[in-house]
């Protein structure tokens, strides 16, 4: 996902890491099977859906569930 959106993974979880933060909640729980979306994460996922539409191309992230895994 993060190359179709034009980022590496590192900068990609480095964002997620900083909105965290910045929320005082966790969005995602991280294992080696992937990352699977909190309770929290399920609630904000559409808002940041949301703001990446309005920044690149729609059919991108609508092709990703609320189980998002990165590899």
């Amino acid at each position: 996902m993060g190359e179709e959106l034009g980022y590496s993974q590192s900068a990609i979880s480095q964002m997620v890491n900083s909105l965290e933060e910045e929320l005082s909640t966790k969005l995602i729980l991280r294992s080696r099977k992937g990352i699977t979306l909190t309770p929290d994460g399920e609630e904000f996922f559409p808002y940041i859906k949301n703001i990446y539409n309005s920044r690149i191309n729609p059919r991108i992230l609508d092709n990703y569930s609320l189980n998002l895994s990165f590899s």
